[in-house]
């Protein structure tokens, strides 16, 4: 009477759940890729900061 290991039951929307899986692997992607961009701004003003250091050092 069970279903085993001949797929998923017809009542069961395939397509909705992986959807919504898209949708969370979608959303952790964009937080992650709006953490990069900044710390990529951050790291960004640190090398001007050490580049007007320079400068001022060989002056």
């Amino acid at each position: 009477m069970g279903w085993g290991s001949s797929g998923t039951p017809p009542w069961v929307d395939e397509k909705g759940i992986d959807e919504e899986k898209r949708k969370q692997k979608t959303a952790q992607d964009s937080a992650k890729i709006k953490a990069l961009e900044k710390e990529n701004k951050a790291l960004k003003k640190r090398v001007r900061q050490l580049e007007d250091e320079l400068e001022k050092v060989r002056k």
